[in-house]
């Protein structure tokens, strides 16, 4: 399975996107030739629609995931003899499919398998960090995580440690630190390896924004800033990150959205939140009540009525969120796509 991404994917990126930094909405044309969307067509093989929702890379692999940095993951063969590698915008290969598994590029590297264990590939498919680890996540602010006999570390991008591997969990850096667990605490690593929140909190997340969600002791959430310092108290039963400037907590067994000062600005009314991460995007946030996903702006309002939905599983990995006017979807348990009106532009497996 590719990593990083659902295999077969519904989630997609720009091909000039970059990390999926929050884009502001674009015109419908410009919006139809910018991007590349994975899907399933006729006889369970995979290819790429435009915006318009017409193939334009012919369904042909076993998997596909979305575009990063120019290249996309994907596979072929069949279950007992399937092999990833990685396809420019018009289609071909760029990297042969030869390994047994693969993440998608960030800071010009990706993780690839090779009979169980993990290293590293630039752009041209050349091996730079030798595959020695049991896992590995994706490099960011040029640090990434490795695992190896069951404890986490980071490397650089020549492959040497940057600190050694004694950690519970160590997150993907994110705006320049790494959230690490170790003796059931959280704390937080620079670039150099060095502590700049030491491990004092029951859990975290990755930073966003300048800030970070975190548990206290007794199970509550709130958010705390670069300098470890609580600056929205932990109230909450649940907390996801900030994006465009509101984040979700959950209060009870529903969710609402505050703001940076901690105020609540949506009610607490939905069952669940969508996106990867999870929150607005392009002023749109996927929320689901009952079984259901629709959208709502910032206001609260709902915009596109909650009608969409697979498994419990397929809701959990699935990109609700909107990149340039279009959203993943989940209609039927088919992948599918749709508009800012919540019109439906292709449904995979037709």
């Amino acid at each position: 399975m590719i990593r990083n991404a659902v295999a077969p994917i519904a989630a997609f990126l720009l091909i000039a996107c970059g990390s999926g930094t929050p884009q502001q909405p674009m015109g419908e044309a410009e919006s139809k030739v910018s991007v590349l969307l994975p899907l399933e067509g006729p006889g369970k093989k995979y290819g790429y629609i435009d915006g318009s929702g017409t193939f334009v890379i012919a369904p042909q692999f076993a998997e596909a995931a979305s575009f990063q940095d120019g290249l996309a993951a994907v596979a072929t063969g069949d279950v007992l003899n399937r092999k990833y590698g990685f396809i420019g915008a018009d289609g071909k290969f760029v990297i042969n499919p030869q390994f047994d598994d693969v993440r998608w590029f960030s800071d010009g590297l990706a993780a690839v398998t090779i009979a169980h264990f993990v290293g590293f590939i630039d752009k041209r498919g050349k091996l730079v960090i030798t595959p020695q680890f049991q896992k590995a996540n994706g490099f960011h602010d040029g640090v990434a995580p490795v695992q190896v006999y069951g404890r986490w570390g980071l490397i650089d991008q020549n492959g040497n440690y940057v600190i050694n591997a004694i950690f519970e969990n160590v997150f993907e850096s994110a705006e320049g630190l790494s959230a690490v667990k170790i003796r059931g605490l959280y704390g937080y690593l620079d670039t150099k390896g060095k502590f700049a929140i030491n491990p004092q909190l029951n859990a975290a997340y990755s930073f966003s924004e300048g800030l970070s969600a975190f548990a206290d002791s007794a199970g509550k959430w709130g958010y705390i800033n670069r300098e470890g310092k609580i600056v929205v108290p932990a109230t909450f039963d649940g907390a996801l990150n900030f994006r465009e400037g509101l984040a979700a907590v959950e209060v009870g067994k529903l969710f609402g959205f505050i703001d940076k000062t901690g105020k609540v600005v949506i009610a607490p009314r939905f069952d669940g939140v969508g996106g990867s991460p999870s929150g607005f995007s392009e002023g749109i946030a996927a929320v689901r009540i009952g079984q259901k996903w629709g959208y709502i702006d910032r206001g609260g309002k709902i915009i596109i009525t909650p009608q969409f939905g697979g498994d419990a599983v397929d809701d959990e990995l699935n990109d609700w969120s909107f990149h340039h006017g279009i959203a993943s979807v989940l209609i039927a348990g088919k992948n599918g796509y749709v508009d800012r009106t919540g019109k439906l532009i292709a449904i995979g497996g037709q």
